[in-house]
């Protein structure tokens, strides 16, 4: 019997897949970013997959960003923890208008 994937390994399947430059491995620039890509995989792809266990999948919310899941930043936490997943935190400067 083959292992059902958990929530856990479509987040890493997601941080693998190749982004706009089309290289693997390519940084998601965001975490509202990366909350809407698994948003929307829970919405619209997660039934094509026949080996999921759904209920290891987050539960999102309404935010003021759009989805949000505590369960999510728990499972990408957790990567960074065991330094599986790097985490850059960046400072952004914003334009005064004066």
């Amino acid at each position: 019997m083959a292992k059902k994937l958990t929530g856990k390994d479509i987040l890493l399947l997601l941080l693998y897949l190749p982004g706009k430059t089309d290289k693997k491995n390519e940084p998601i620039i965001g975490r509202t970013r990366l909350t809407k890509m698994i948003y929307i995989f829970n919405k619209e792809l997660k039934n094509k997959f026949d080996h999921l266990d759904e209920s290891t999948l987050p539960d999102f919310f309404a935010y003021d960003y759009g989805p949000f899941s505590k369960d999510l930043l728990d499972d990408i936490q957790f990567f960074v923890n065991i330094d599986f997943v790097i985490e850059k935190v960046e400072k952004i400067q914003l334009c005064n208008s004066r």
